[in-house]
């Protein structure tokens, strides 16, 4: 069954990230959503991983629960790479198809994108594994996407930036960040008091 893979921080859960979850939902039999684990040890020390989860299923739980489904495998350790990811989910018996930001196919037509330069096995992943590509803010030449694009760039009309939000719970703009969050996301922040002193660098 082909199944759409999104993996992201969700640190937390946007607006932005419930929309691509909800188009997802119709386009594809399955959608996994995936937080993912951590770039370094400290990297999710605001929040515990119950508290991530929480609002992960906060986040996406009315979107059409026949088709999404969640991974939280790494929810508390270190980060999966992409191709590593990949491969698992094919042992796996799944038809994965990998969901990123149009951000890491940039100048990918000059073979210089985020994942052919920066990614683990980026080339092979780029030549091998279907993408399907999210457009936020930004152009996106269909010049750059990788050959086994899988469908129309999916252009995000809402605009709302995890780190955005983190900047702004950390200034004290409290309405700010939550106008990008989904209002059962924010009240769960509110209640726990979550996202109030947290390392801006991650």
């Amino acid at each position: 069954m082909k199944t759409a893979v999104f993996s992201r921080s969700f640190y937390p859960p946007t607006r932005a990230h419930a929309w691509v979850v909800r188009k997802l939902a119709e386009l594809y039999p399955s959608v996994l959503v995936r937080p993912r684990g951590r770039y370094v040890a400290d990297e999710f020390s605001a929040i515990r991983a119950d508290q991530r989860e929480a609002l992960i299923r906060l986040a996406f739980g009315d979107i059409n629960p026949k088709r999404v489904s969640y991974d939280f495998t790494d929810l508390d350790q270190p980060f999966t790479h992409p191709c590593d990811l990949y491969d698992r989910l094919i042992r796996s018996g799944l038809d994965p198809v990998i969901v990123i930001g149009s951000g890491y196919v940039l100048n990918g037509e000059i073979g210089s994108s985020d994942i052919l330069g920066k990614w683990k096995d980026g080339k092979r992943l780029w030549n091998e594994a279907p993408f399907r590509v999210v457009s936020r803010e930004d152009e996106c030449r269909l010049e750059d996407l990788p050959p086994n694009t899988d469908g129309f760039v999916l252009e995000c009309p809402i605009i709302a930036s995890a780190t955005t939000v983190r900047e702004n719970y950390a200034d004290g703009n409290v309405e700010a960040a939550e106008h990008q969050l989904p209002s059962q996301v924010a009240a769960y922040i509110r209640e726990q008091s979550l996202f109030r002193q947290i390392d801006l660098s991650i």
